[in-house]
């Protein structure tokens, strides 16, 4: 054996335990202990179809599991990550069927309400599909050359699609960006935002909208996104999510399990105690009274009042957790690493 051969074997042999060294160090925390009382949460059907997934991508297992989630109309969801493939529901996610991915690296999808799906895929390619997944097509370009990574996307009405996230360049390194198209995805243009790296972007309406980034940074707009204000937060933790019950009501969680909310369009904020200290990526609410919140080593809290307290539930998995959804049914669906897929009880 070669040894070349032999630091491959050795890439494999230690590439989940450097994926679980990175995530703890940067994100300064380790796994919790085993968690009481039952598992309420399950893994769904699949099927056995194989789907090619780039060895490229297996090599570096730690970056397979970034996996977003989509639910339509009719018990139709998506869920699309970075291993070249997705994974079909059209039952409400009682059972999936895997689909080619729309790329090899997706960072964000959505779904509209007649089941076109968009994707954004990390050099910054919009795809689309019309076929739930069954086929994808590139309809634009987030950029003009720039590597831009989109954390976010997301339909606001028909045809209005939103874009939040980070474009890397020679000249300025890292610095975030905001887009918005008229036409389902086909064509973007960049709004004038901060260059604030941009994690999160929720619209209650065309106008309306929020966006959440590092160092605690939110800002709130009331023209559609063409000027944004600063919203002050008591927290210097990246801001992963927000949710917006309406245009002043809306709630952010973030790194190290931070979690706020306001009423009054970001003019003041309580911080809501939730009981983690692990990094939250997602909360994703049912209506303005169910939700759910994800995060790192399996992290699943629940709300049955609105996000005024929160109770951890078991997972059953210590897998990272990186987005949520509902149903229609109020079944809630959480993904992440590893094409992980899990479904919580229905309220």
């Amino acid at each position: 054996m070669t040894w070349r051969s032999t630091l491959v074997l050795l890439a494999f042999a230690l590439a989940p335990a450097i994926f679980a060294y990175r995530t703890a160090a940067s994100g300064h925390e380790n796994p919790p202990p085993p968690r009481a009382g039952p598992v309420l949460w399950a893994e769904p059907e699949r099927d056995s179809v194989e789907v090619d997934r780039s060895p490229e991508i297996r090599v570096r297992r730690f970056r397979m599991g970034v996996m977003g989630v989509a639910t339509g109309p009719g018990g139709l969801g998506l869920a699309v990550g970075q291993a070249n493939r997705a994974w079909r529901t059209e039952d409400g996610g009682r059972t999936w069927t895997a689909r080619p991915g729309a790329a090899q690296n997706v960072r964000a999808v959505t779904i509209r309400g007649d089941g076109v799906a968009l994707a954004a895929e990390g050099s910054g390619r919009i795809l689309r599909s019309l076929s739930g997944a069954a086929e994808w097509t590139e309809v634009g370009l987030a950029g003009d050359g720039q590597r831009r990574i989109i954390h976010r996307l997301t339909f606001v009405g028909e045809r209005t699609v939103y874009g939040a996230g980070e474009e890397h360049t020679r000249l300025t390194g890292r610095v975030g960006f905001l887009m918005q198209c008229h036409d389902s995805g086909a064509t973007w243009t960049a709004l004038d935002a901060p260059e604030q790296s941009w994690n999160d972007v929720a619209f209650v309406d065309e106008q309306h909208g929020w966006l959440v980034g590092g160092a605690g940074i939110v800002m709130w707009t009331d023209d559609g996104g063409d000027t944004w204000s600063p919203r002050p937060i008591a927290t210097d933790e990246t801001l992963r999510s927000v949710h917006a019950f309406d245009a002043a009501h809306a709630l952010v969680a973030g790194s190290g399990g931070v979690m706020f909310r306001t009423r009054d369009r970001g003019l003041t904020w309580a911080e809501i105690d939730n009981g983690t200290g692990h990094h939250l990526r997602r909360v994703a609410f049912l209506d303005a009274v169910h939700g759910v919140a994800v995060g790192l080593w399996g992290t699943v809290l629940r709300t049955d009042d609105g996000g005024q307290t929160w109770q951890e539930e078991n997972s059953g998995t210590l897998a990272h957790l990186y987005d949520a959804a509902w149903t229609a049914d109020g079944v809630p669906i959480v993904v992440g690493y590893d094409e992980t897929i899990l479904l919580g009880e229905a309220r």
